[in-house]
């Protein structure tokens, strides 16, 4: 009986985990080509030219750069 209710418990918090990683997906801008998705943070005000933020590859992400970008 403890196997079955510690079983559960790591699949519920799997489960949970992998529900919110697909939830919170990036969902910034984007342009489609042919191998896959550039995705890409804006930022700036109307009167200059804007900073624009790449993000791509496994463990880079636009938040490690949004301070500088903020500026």
């Amino acid at each position: 009986m403890k196997f079955i209710k510690h079983l559960l418990t790591v699949f519920s918090a799997t489960l949970v985990m992998f529900i919110n990683a697909y939830g919170h997906a990036q969902t910034l801008d984007s342009i489609k080509y042919k191998y896959g998705f550039l995705y890409y943070h804006e930022y700036g005000k109307n009167n200059l030219p804007p900073v624009i933020i790449l993000t791509g590859g496994p463990g880079n992400s636009y938040t490690q750069l949004e301070e500088m970008a903020k500026s």
